[in-house]
């Protein structure tokens, strides 16, 4: 009888009798130098940052052998004293893939994992499977210039989030699973009640937990109220953009002058989510109608994330798509 071939995840060694850890990292984190530091062999460029319970480093890997950069190195130490164990190294590499995803815009791998001892001989190691996709280019908030210093301050603020409010850090890893969904490669269709589900429920757990609704009035109020109460809570400007005409024009097609940007975009949602009452008064929103709805909805929803994190620094927004790509603005309630 043949074997049965464990295609998940491997794990080999004790990871108790580790003291770091070191991940490998693969995805388009930066292509940009990161900040040279002395080591103990040289010069070399990392990046410093914490999650709860590890101080991290952030280096990029000698050997690219993928023909860019797309290879790197995170060093893990614990922090606080606590024994690795098995299920340690799953929530860290976890929070690695969530923190460095929505840095870069998609996806990225963090396996294999080695965990090392005091002598930095390797007692244990983890191989799975990865969720990176090299060949996709996605629209991204963060300038690759900029991953040096945005890196550090959301891993602070998830950090402090889940000293805070646990449940909170837990909702907004989801909606930060969601995001990248939404700006993967499926079609329009699919992205765009995607990123309408990530701003809920961002929404949804913010409002509730920050004491802007009580649970009750959550469940009252729809989905187009909280979300414009979401973008009030975090300073993100509600007004439609100039650059979506088709939204704009949208008023005028459903008789409803006084909707809300994110009022608009949502109900593009509604129309290609739900069926129509009438199978003979059919409509179907426009191309350019579930473009800007989709661009409109992901701008928020990754803003929100970032007033979450309260991050201070400088993002590129998708409203602005077509301009130069390193071309950045402070972020709204800075």
């Amino acid at each position: 009888m043949e074997v049965p071939l464990r295609l998940i995840k491997v794990d080999a060694g004790d990871f108790s009798a580790a003291v770091r850890l070191i991940f490998h990292v693969v995805g388009r984190v930066t292509s940009s130098p990161l900040p040279q530091v002395p080591t103990v062999v040289g010069r070399q460029g990392q990046v410093r940052f914490s999650l709860p319970g590890w101080d991290l480093v952030l280096a990029v890997a000698d050997d690219q052998p993928f023909g860019d950069q797309l290879s790197f190195m995170v060093d893990a130490m614990p922090n606080t004293g606590q024994t690795i164990s098995s299920e340690a190294v799953e929530t860290l590499g976890l929070l690695l893939q969530r923190i460095l995803g929505f840095v870069s815009g998609s996806n990225v791998g963090v396996v294999p994992a080695l965990g090392l001892d005091a002598s930095d001989d390797v007692v244990a190691a983890r191989w799975a499977t990865r969720q990176v996709n090299l060949d996709h280019t996605p629209l991204r908030w963060c300038y690759e210039g900029d991953v040096a210093t945005a890196l550090p301050q959301l891993a602070a603020g998830r950090t402090q989030l889940e000293a805070d409010d646990p449940v909170l850090a837990q909702c907004l890893d989801r909606a930060i699973a969601l995001h990248l969904a939404a700006n993967g490669q499926e079609v329009l269709d699919v992205k765009l009640p995607v990123a309408c589900s990530g701003l809920e429920l961002l929404a949804w757990s913010v409002l509730q937990q920050y004491d802007w609704l009580s649970p009750r009035a959550t469940e009252s109020l729809k989905a187009p109220g909280r979300a414009q109460l979401l973008l009030k809570w975090a300073e993100i400007p509600t007004d439609l953009p100039p650059s979506m005409p088709a939204l704009a024009q949208r008023r005028g097609k459903i008789n409803q002058p006084a909707f809300q940007a994110v009022e608009l975009a949502i109900n593009v949602r509604n129309k290609i989510v739900h069926p129509p009452n009438n199978i003979r008064s059919v409509e179907w929103p426009s191309g350019e109608e579930l473009f800007e709805a989709w661009q409109f909805t992901t701008w928020c929803l990754e803003l929100g994330i970032l007033r979450l994190l309260e991050y201070r620094g400088n993002y590129r927004s998708r409203l602005q798509l077509g301009s130069w790509s390193g071309r950045v603005e402070s972020v709204p309630w800075k």
